[in-house]
């Protein structure tokens, strides 16, 4: 493969990425249904070498991380409250008068969620939680590309 198309291959799954990523953003989708989209564009990339698709699976780590920083919280359900692991939020689970310990034992669906999603069918900007990871063990939170 000449270098030129390589290039343009790589340049075209980034730009995708970030498409994808927005998108996802965008509507909430789940972690998985994000990673399959990913992992396809570097499928689609066919016979390109192997570092310019490791470049397009580094690019998009990045953006996938960059989530967890900025629209992503932990969080979980107590007696059908959504309560968040982070300080700066109204519902920080000590500031709604759980403990730690409480926390752990006593909330339900943990896991990581989309702080704000849009939905399609009101084209409205929902504010609330909507699943990303949720109830899955550990284990079985590792991305494989």
């Amino acid at each position: 493969m000449k270098l030129s198309t390589t290039v343009n291959k790589k340049d075209s799954a980034v730009r995708n990425s970030v498409d994808v990523v927005s998108a996802a953003t965008f509507y909430g989708q789940t972690s998985k249904d994000l990673h399959e989209k990913l992992r396809a564009l570097v499928v689609a990339m066919g016979k390109a070498p192997e570092w310019a698709k490791e470049y397009v699976r580094g690019y998009q780590d990045c953006l996938v991380k960059a989530l967890h920083l900025t629209v992503l919280i932990h969080g979980g359900y107590i007696d059908g409250k959504f309560v968040s692991t982070f300080k700066q939020r109204a519902d920080y689970y000590e500031k709604l008068g759980f403990g730690a310990k409480e926390f752990n034992d006593r909330a339900t669906n943990k896991g990581i969620y989309w702080e704000e999603y849009f939905s399609g069918r009101n084209n409205i900007m929902l504010r609330g939680v909507r699943p990303y990871i949720c109830g899955i063990p550990r284990a079985r939170r590792t991305t494989v590309y």
